[in-house]
């Protein structure tokens, strides 16, 4: 998973933040205990100003 959340990181660093986004929301049933992509995801969707995506990722929070 740590790969992943650096690889996400870096196409946000690029200003690739809209491709994070879809990227991630893609991959993130991947992982088990996927809290720290959610954060990432929600802090992404707050950047881009995307309710839809920071609702879809706050859901992945609940346990």
């Amino acid at each position: 998973m740590q790969y992943a959340y650096v690889y996400f990181i870096a196409l946000d660093n690029l200003g690739k933040t809209a491709q994070a986004l879809a990227q991630l929301k893609m991959t993130i049933g991947k992982y088990p205990a996927p809290f720290q992509l959610a954060q990432l995801g929600m802090g992404f969707a707050q950047k881009l100003n995307d309710r839809a995506a920071y609702d879809f990722f706050q859901k992945k929070m609940a346990p």
